[in-house]
């Protein structure tokens, strides 16, 4: 089964804690991906070296700013450790930007995988009509139809032990979500989450 998600964040980044505007943005982000190269590898532009590999020749297009990257449902982009993602119950906040073009043949495609969704953190489209977020296992759902052929914002935010989800601003809800990650292991953003065996 295939996917596809166009644009999938044409800004991302993930936050350690919270920004210390002192220092600049770019000081407190564990890590942040552009997204606009071409092609090949996607640079992490906090300068600590948390890139991005292209697998399958993951390709490039118009973004909310410059380029974005565009999936087809065979490529995504991979990382080699995640181990800058805060592990335990610690606070961390992803945040998104998306387009979402179809969805062929019940795809679901992932925003992002850390570890697995067994152990880490899946944050996923499922079926255009609901965000998951997966913590060691546990499934939590946030209903929302997307526009297809629109740019969304999505922040995913664990603070104090609650799991809240922004859907283009606003507040999906928020539930007690204390669950252990592990963050070790490998990442992926872009992927047909059924291609490697996820539910």
């Amino acid at each position: 089964k295939k996917a596809k998600l166009g644009g999938a964040m044409s800004r991302s980044r993930i936050i350690r804690n919270k920004v210390n505007t002192s220092n600049g943005l770019l000081n407190s982000l564990a890590a942040y991906w552009k997204m606009d190269e071409a092609s090949g590898t996607r640079v992490d532009a906090t300068g600590k070296g948390n890139n991005l590999t292209s697998v399958n020749g993951t390709s490039v297009t118009d973004g909310v700013i410059n380029n974005a990257a565009l999936f087809d449902g065979t490529d995504w982009l991979g990382i080699s450790s995640i181990s800058f993602i805060p592990s335990g119950t610690s606070d961390v906040t992803f945040s998104f930007w998306f387009r979402l073009d179809d969805v062929i043949g019940g795809g679901t495609p992932t925003l992002l995988e850390a570890t697995d969704y067994l152990t880490g953190f899946l944050i996923r489209c499922y079926f255009g009509f609901t965000i998951q977020v997966f913590l060691a296992g546990n499934v939590y759902e946030f209903p929302q139809l997307f526009d297809l052929g629109t740019v969304h914002h999505l922040v995913v935010r664990r603070k104090s032990g609650a799991l809240e989800v922004f859907f283009d601003s606003v507040s999906l809800g928020s539930v007690a979500a204390n669950d252990s990650v592990t963050s070790t292991g490998t990442g992926t953003i872009g992927q047909d989450n059924r291609t490697h065996g996820d539910p």
